[in-house]
């Protein structure tokens, strides 16, 4: 899958105490993480320096934007809320008319976590 092509799934933003549930999206290149209370990442993909560590095994990400650095998880954190509904709603305001909200994906699981992150791995990088 390319980048252009899009995805969008349910993450969490790592906080260190507080992991806030998230979603992120790319379509046509561009690039949004979105928690329920702010816009943390809107940018264009080719503007975001993307890393995946080896310690977290695809679980997981660094965005760069600017300086600015959010760290993603595709798994769960422990005591981590679910993503809730209405921002996976929100999300598809943002991203209208791309069809993706269908898409969205639910992590239950490690291993679920760590092809999703395998996928976006595919678009982030591609």
């Amino acid at each position: 899958m390319g980048a252009n092509e899009g995805l969008v799934s349910g993450v969490w933003v790592l906080k260190g105490l507080g992991n806030q549930p998230a979603v992120m999206a790319v379509v046509s290149g561009h690039l949004w993480v979105i928690t329920e209370d702010t816009t943390v990442v809107d940018t264009e993909l080719a503007a975001a320096q993307v890393k995946f560590p080896k310690t977290q095994f695809d679980g997981g990400c660094s965005i760069e934007v600017n300086g600015e650095r959010t760290r993603v998880s595709f798994v769960r954190p422990n005591g981590a809320a679910d993503v809730p509904a209405s921002l996976v709603a929100r999300m598809d305001g943002v991203v209208a008319g791309a069809g993706l909200l269908g898409a969205a994906r639910k992590v239950s699981d490690i291993r679920e976590g760590r092809k999703l992150g395998k996928e976006w791995k595919a678009v982030l990088l591609a």
